[in-house]
């Protein structure tokens, strides 16, 4: 974001999206469903991230043994 005036903040051009990092890579969730990070001050939506379900879950558990065995 930029400060212009210091009031005032813009936000980014185009909404960043976010997925879950997983195995050592960047991934969708399971589910393709998204959440809206907002700016609790402005309401203002920030980014949008993967919401993670069950299988989402088990992949990273399993990646994080796996990780440690």
């Amino acid at each position: 974001m930029i400060v212009s005036d210091g009031k005032s903040m813009k936000g980014p051009a185009t909404l960043e999206s976010y997925g879950h990092f997983i195995d050592g890579e960047w991934a969708a969730g399971s589910s393709n469903e998204t959440i809206e990070l907002r700016n609790p001050a402005t309401g203002a939506v920030l980014a949008k991230i993967a919401s993670g379900n069950s299988d989402d879950v088990s992949r990273a558990v399993n990646s994080a043994q796996r990780a440690f065995a």
